[in-house]
């Protein structure tokens, strides 16, 4: 069917239509990219020895928490104290 063939309303609701889709899709690529912006800031830590990579190279944890945090450590866990 050509478009001057088709009622100027069922114009208008398709154009409506499309209009609305665009945004879905606009709205869900801004989700994931605020979640793919979440994920690069995670932080890499190493399964076997715990260290973490920071500036290209792997840190124990401790200098990380020092490094990033400007942290001292001087909590314990409860069963540390105890064993």
């Amino acid at each position: 069917m050509k478009q001057m063939d088709k009622p100027f309303d069922i114009i208008i609701s398709e154009t409506v239509s499309v209009a609305m889709v665009a945004l879905l899709v606009i709205a869900g690529t801004v989700l994931l990219l605020r979640q793919l912006d979440r994920v690069e800031r995670f932080l890499r830590v190493c399964a076997w020895c715990r260290k973490v990579w920071l500036d290209d190279r792997w840190i124990v944890f401790k200098e990380y928490v020092k490094k990033e945090h400007m942290l001292k450590s001087t909590a314990f866990v409860p069963n540390v104290l105890t064993s």
